[in-house]
């Protein structure tokens, strides 16, 4: 079986969405993240992000994908930014499907308000513009989660695999 790759805006549930994936079809989790924040001794991403700014997190994340063995029947949640990487892009799309999982910028926009963000290089809507193009151009499927529930998602997913 096939992996499964999420990518997305920052909290369109990519992480939320891949551990449900994941239980409900016996596939192994990796959540990109939580293995830059286990391999950086850090709790969440944001103390990671924080601590070490943007450039060493991206550096990091790109040596902890590319040293990760190539996973078998697994879903990989990656990080708001991840697949932005040209070298990581190529050694993930190698790997199996990529899902975009789409969710209106107002929606993500409210979700940043009640969760702020480490500051980037742009503004909102000119990164949410920049990585949703980016992103539509490499997913082989697309998914405008909002107003979805977790199994309607889950179901469209995997039922498009």
């Amino acid at each position: 079986m096939s992996n499964i790759i999420l990518i997305g805006f920052k909290s369109v549930g990519k992480t939320t969405i891949g551990r449900h994936l994941a239980a409900k079809h016996h596939m192994q989790f990796i959540d990109v993240d939580g293995l830059i924040c286990k391999l950086t001794k850090d709790s969440t991403p944001r103390s990671c992000w924080n601590r070490l700014g943007e450039a060493v997190y991206r550096q990091v994340e790109e040596e902890v994908l590319l040293a990760l063995p190539r996973p078998l029947n697994s879903v990989i949640a990656t990080g708001g930014g991840t697949l932005e990487n040209p070298y990581v892009l190529a050694h993930l799309s190698s790997w199996g499907q990529i899902v975009h999982l789409v969710s209106p910028p107002d929606v993500l926009r409210q979700r940043w308000a009640q969760n702020p963000l480490p500051t980037y290089e742009s503004d909102f809507d000119t990164l949410y513009q920049r990585r949703t193009q980016h992103y539509n151009a490499i997913a082989h499927i697309i998914i405008d989660v909002h107003a979805m529930s977790h199994l309607d998602i889950m179901e469209e997913i995997y039922g498009r695999k």
